[in-house]
């Protein structure tokens, strides 16, 4: 009886403590999803940031004379994958697949991102 009863709760216990283990993994990840996005807006936030001093340190005008001396011939950049206009033999309009950083330019001191 006595074991049957030490059994009974050595099995619950250890029911237990893999529900735990379970429920802290699921809790790990969030957070973990959770840093990542945060990355990612802070990444876009740099991205922004960047486009802007670009944009503040040389006029159209000045790009234009630019392009002019140099003899450059240049094509407006797709902004978006249109599939209609895709080409399969052609391969993708993309060469290299996309490279992110280590860490965010913006980092805040004392606080480790991503591990």
């Amino acid at each position: 009886m006595v074991a049957k009863l030490a059994l009974t709760i050595l099995a619950l216990g250890s029911s237990f403590g893999g529900l735990l283990i379970i429920r802290q993994q699921a809790i790990d990840t969030t957070a973990e999803i959770a840093r990542l996005q945060m990355r990612l807006e802070q990444q876009r936030k740099a991205i922004v940031r960047m486009h802007a001093t670009v944009a503040e340190a040389i006029r159209p005008s000045e790009l234009q004379v630019a392009k002019d001396r140099l003899g450059l011939e240049w094509r407006a950049i797709q902004y978006r994958f249109d599939p209609l206009q895709y080409d399969a033999t052609e391969g993708l309009p993309w060469k290299d697949e996309p490279q992110f950083a280590a860490q965010p330019p913006n980092a805040v001191p004392g606080q480790e991102l991503g591990g």
